[in-house]
């Protein structure tokens, strides 16, 4: 009866400490959060005011700014790297291609860059009187402000964050390639398939768990954006640039209405795990193991 227990007990006992660290740094502060989200707490004083803060939510102007933004952000950053990262991987990944390591290095090195780093080299290059408009200059074209235009500023972001996060995806791309039985290949061009043929019929289907994979890390990281609008923009011009994570610090940090924060972040937090559970219903019913015929 003993040793049975001790069976029992065992695997609890090796899961504790992560069990620990997630319940102190994930549990708690998210129960924390989900308490102050009905309160007007502000560092002071904590009065309970029901749905108030989510009432105004359908009224604050700089909210609904930041859902916005935050959506069209994940929108683009999501899918471009997506395509960019697998048709750059389905190029490296050909063994006819010298210097490939050279290019994949050099393509990976952005995603090592701290997010303050790469912020302070795209700020120097969209500076009125930065490298950008230097080139538009001797090209004869009209030089922009190109943060400072409430109709480019996100578009500005957008590029900085492909820059950096393409080549992530392009190794989870190669790394999903190794995975793929070349024999697949070699049948297919046995009947005579082209390469465009066996990318969609081969590649494509069988690279959808990496594809899966990808998405669900970007659009989390995505929805998390927050370094690169705070050293670049500082969410403006006019809330173009703001998203939920920088109203979250505005509100809790600047304004010092920790409550109305809260409420924000439990928002950022449902839409995230909606899109996640959507994810993880639709978007590997297959496993990516079949291939079409």
């Amino acid at each position: 009866m003993s040793n049975k227990r001790k069976f029992r007990i065992g695997p609890y006992l090796f899961i504790l400490p992560a069990f620990l660290v997630s319940f102190t740094f994930i549990i708690i502060p998210l129960i924390i959060s989900l308490t102050y989200s009905f309160t007007d707490y502000n560092l002071i004083s904590k009065n309970f005011i029901g749905l108030g803060n989510y009432k105004k939510l359908f009224t604050d102007i700089a909210f609904k700014r930041a859902l916005v933004n935050t959506l069209k952000y994940t929108f683009f950053v999501v899918g471009i790297n997506a395509i960019l990262g697998l048709v750059v991987a389905t190029f490296l990944n050909e063994k006819w291609l010298r210097g490939s390591k050279i290019f994949r290095t050099i393509i990976y090195t952005p995603y090592t860059v701290s997010i303050v780093a790469a912020s302070m080299i795209w700020l120097y290059l969209y500076d009125p009187n930065g490298l950008l408009n230097v080139i538009m200059s001797a090209l004869g074209l009209k030089q922009q402000l190109w943060l400072d235009n409430p109709n480019m500023a996100m578009g500005c972001l957008i590029v900085v964050a492909i820059w950096q996060g393409m080549g992530y995806c392009m190794v989870m791309y190669l790394a999903g390639y190794q995975s793929i039985p070349s024999y697949l290949y070699e049948a297919a061009r046995i009947d005579g398939a082209s390469k465009i043929q066996m990318f969609f019929k081969i590649s494509i289907p069988m690279l959808a768990p990496t594809t899966y994979l990808t998405l669900i890390m970007t659009i989390m990281s995505s929805f998390q954006v927050f370094g690169q609008v705070y050293n670049m923009t500082g969410g403006g011009p006019a809330y173009r640039t703001t998203t939920l994570v920088h109203q979250i610090y505005m509100q809790a940090f600047v304004g010092w209405k920790m409550g109305y924060a809260s409420t924000i972040s439990v928002v950022l937090l449902v839409i995230s795990m909606t899109i996640t559970l959507l994810l993880f219903r639709y978007g590997n019913r297959d496993g990516g193991a079949e291939v079409d015929q």
